[in-house]
C-alpha cells in the first residue's frame, strides 16, 4: 500500500488537509503517546469523522486503511530487534532534509504528554534530544526551544545538533516507544524477553 491513496484523497479535499511528513509525524507521535487512545481515534484527528466511516472500497476509505497501515508498520519497526522505523521527511530543492512537517505533527501529538516526558527523561540523553527536534517545530513548542537554545552557552554546538535533528529521529522514536511500554507495564512484568 503506498501514500498515493492518501495523496489523491488530500487533492480531492478541500487542499487543507495535512502533507505526508506532518501526517507521519502525528503517527509517529501517536505510537509513542502515553494516551492510549485507538488507532482510529488518531486517525480521525488527521481524516475527520466522516472520513473514517468511509467504505473501503471509496478514495477516503484507502486513504484510512494506509493511516492503519502505516501506524502499524511504525509499531512493528519499532519492535523489531534492530530498529527499523524511518521517518517520512520533506526534502528541500538543496537536498536537505526539513524536519518541520514531521517535527510539528510528532510534536502535537505527543503534547499533552510533554511534561511527564520532561520528568521521564530528565538529566537523560533522550530528554535533550527530544528538545533539539522540538526546534523543528512550527508554533509555541518550537519558538521556545528556539529561544532557549539562542540563549545557552553552548547555542553553537546545540544548533549544529539541532541541523543534524534527522540523524537521531529514529533512536529517540525507538527509546520514547520502548519507555512507554516500560511505563505502562505492570509490576513485575518485563519488557525484555526472558533468556
Amino acid at each position: 500500500m503506498a501514500w498515493q491513496d492518501y495523496e489523491a484523497w488530500r487533492a480531492g479535499e478541500q487542499g487543507d488537509e495535512p502533507e505526508v511528513p506532518l501526517v507521519d509525524g502525528v503517527l509517529s507521535g501517536a505510537v509513542v503517546s502515553l494516551r492510549s487512545f485507538p488507532d482510529e481515534q488518531w486517525i480521525a484527528t488527521i481524516v475527520g469523522e466522516p472520513a473514517l466511516n468511509a467504505k473501503p472500497g471509496t478514495l477516503q476509505g484507502r486513504a484510512v486503511a494506509h493511516l492503519k497501515h502505516r501506524m502499524a508498520e511504525i509499531r512493528a519497526a519499532l519492535t523489531e530487534d534492530q530498529n527499523g522505523y524511518t521517518p517520512l521527511l520533506t526534502v528541500t530543492e538543496e537536498g536537505d532534509f526539513d524536519l518541520t512537517a514531521w517535527a510539528t505533527g510528532f510534536i502535537e501529538a505527543i503534547a499533552p504528554d510533554l511534561e511527564t516526558w520532561a520528568y521521564v527523561l530528565a538529566h537523560k540523553p533522550e530528554g535533550g534530544l527530544l528538545g533539539l527536534l522540538g526546534s523543528h517545530a512550527v508554533g509555541t513548542m518550537g519558538e521556545a526551544v528556539k529561544t532557549r537554545i539562542s540563549q545557552d552557552a553552548d547555542r553553537d554546538v546545540l544548533l549544529a545538533a539541532s541541523e543534524r535533528s534527522w540523524e537521531f529521529i529514529p533512536q529517540l522514536v525507538k527509546a520514547l516507544y520502548d519507555k512507554k511500554l516500560e511505563l505502562a507495564a505492570p509490576p513485575g512484568w518485563s519488557t525484555t524477553p526472558a533468556s
